[in-house]
């Protein structure tokens, strides 16, 4: 019978539950996945991400789906390093991971690239602090029975309102641009100290 599991990982894990807190590194809170995880409670929030597997036999198709609760959002897969911050479209309260379909002739497709290992970014908002972060999974498929497994291994996110890149547990600062009006000033302030270090150089000469 075809069907859709969560992983058992063999390592020993701290809790990502919200059972326990998770130790935090700087301003990242970062951990690995107990085994048969499937969702994640962000510290200090009651906000959760839970990960479900279904058998649609309607459709004939296998579902690996994300879902949030509270102020998450959460937006498509990412590669390892991508930056995930408030310029990453992280606006979907469910996020299907991977889809497959069993076609007319019986052949199953994959429509989803999440097979294998991938990054679910994601986004939480507590007292008017967006923080951002990511959870590392696998998707595996059998490919004699069809059966999927899920694993997921580890996550982090922020606590000071940081991006961070997927697979790091290091926030990322952004930079600060300058205003076009600040900008302007200066360098109207660097003109003005060039000119008066000219008119001392020209009165020291002559």
């Amino acid at each position: 019978m075809n069907k859709i599991t969560f992983a058992a990982l063999t390592s020993a894990a701290v809790l990502a539950t919200g059972a326990h807190a998770a130790p935090t590194v700087g301003d990242v809170v970062t951990a690995t996945f107990n085994k048969n995880a499937s969702k994640l409670v962000l510290k200090g929030s009651s906000a959760d991400i839970r990960f479900t597997v279904s058998n649609d036999k309607n459709a004939n198709q296998f579902l690996v789906t994300a879902k949030t609760d509270g102020s998450v959002e959460i937006g498509a897969p990412v590669a390892a390093d991508a930056l995930i911050d408030g310029s990453l479209p992280l606006a979907f309260s469910t996020e299907t991971l991977d889809s497959t379909l069993r076609g007319a002739g019986g052949a199953w497709t994959t429509t989803n690239t999440a097979l294998g290992e991938f990054f679910l970014p994601f986004s939480y908002t507590v007292k008017n602090v967006t923080d951002y972060g990511w959870i590392e999974a696998i998707v595996t498929q059998n490919p004699t029975t069809h059966n999927y497994t899920l694993a997921l291994e580890n996550y982090a996110y922020t606590t000071n309102g940081h991006g961070i890149r997927a697979s790091s547990t290091t926030a990322v600062v952004a930079s600060v641009v300058p205003e076009p009006a600040n900008a302007a000033l200066m360098l109207a302030g660097l003109l003005a100290l060039a000119g008066v270090r000219r008119r001392r150089v020209a009165k020291h000469q002559a």
